[in-house]
C-alpha cells in the first residue's frame, strides 16, 4: 500500500478547487481569446505577402547591409569632424548672457551713423 504525503494530498486538493473557479472564468473570455488569436493569425499573415517578403530579401541582402555599413561610417566620420572643428573653449549660456562683473577700461569708438543719426552721445545715455 502507498502513502501519500499529506502537504501533496493538501496541494492536489487546492490546485482541484482553483481549477474549478477558474474554469468559468476562461470559458467567459474564451470568445475574446479566440479573436485574440484571429488577430494575431492576421498580423502572421501580413509578413507572409509578396511586398513583405521582397522587402525582407532586400534588407537582408549583403549589398544593402554593405551599403547601410557604409552610411554609417559616413556619418561616424562626418560626427567626429564636426567635434574636432568646435572650438575648446565655448562660453556657456550662462557666461555668455551674464553682465560684466566690471565695467571695461576700453574707449567707446563713436558711433556715426548717417541714415539714423546715431552719436557718441547717444551711446553714453545707455
Amino acid at each position: 500500500m502507498m502513502t501519500i504525503n499529506p502537504g501533496l494530498a493538501q496541494t492536489i486538493l487546492r490546485a482541484q478547487e482553483m481549477a474549478q473557479e477558474i474554469g468559468p472564468k476562461l470559458q467567459a473570455i474564451q470568445p475574446q481569446l479566440q479573436l485574440a488569436g484571429a488577430a494575431m493569425k492576421e498580423q502572421l499573415n501580413v509578413f507572409r505577402s509578396p511586398e513583405i517578403q521582397r522587402a525582407i530579401k532586400v534588407f537582408s541582402s549583403p549589398q544593402f547591409q554593405r551599403t547601410m555599413q557604409l552610411k554609417l561610417e559616413i556619418a561616424e566620420r562626418h560626427r567626429a569632424l564636426e567635434r574636432n572643428s568646435v572650438p575648446a573653449r565655448l562660453p556657456t549660456v550662462h557666461q555668455f548672457f551674464a553682465e560684466p562683473e566690471e565695467p571695461s577700461e576700453e574707449p567707446v569708438r563713436p558711433l556715426h551713423n548717417r541714415r539714423v543719426g546715431f552719436t557718441q552721445r547717444w551711446a553714453d545715455e545707455e
